[in-house]
């Protein structure tokens, strides 16, 4: 994974560098130098940031899913069995 889409999906789930840093056991200063492509990054690196932003959006995944089980179930059935998905009207 680039650390341009580690950025991305991290700001998509408002997850910040800092708790990413903590995530990841990493220096905010590594963290943040990184995501903003100052530096190359170790492929270790790019690995502990990945595996400490998954563990968050999955954590993320829970939660929601807890809250919302019926439109978990939904959008799953979907994503396994596309041809089930309910068919939409088209807008007139």
């Amino acid at each position: 994974m680039r650390p341009c889409d580690i950025a991305a999906r991290c700001h998509r789930i408002r997850l910040p560098r800092k708790r990413l840093a903590e995530l990841a056991k990493l220096d905010e200063t590594t963290v943040g130098r990184t995501l903003n492509a100052d530096t190359r990054p170790l492929q270790d690196t790019v690995e502990k940031m990945e595996a400490g932003m998954v563990g968050d959006e999955i954590d993320l995944l829970g939660h929601l899913v807890a809250l919302y089980p019926q439109r978990a179930l939904e959008l799953a059935t979907v994503a396994l069995c596309p041809q089930q998905a309910p068919q939409r009207e088209a807008a007139e």
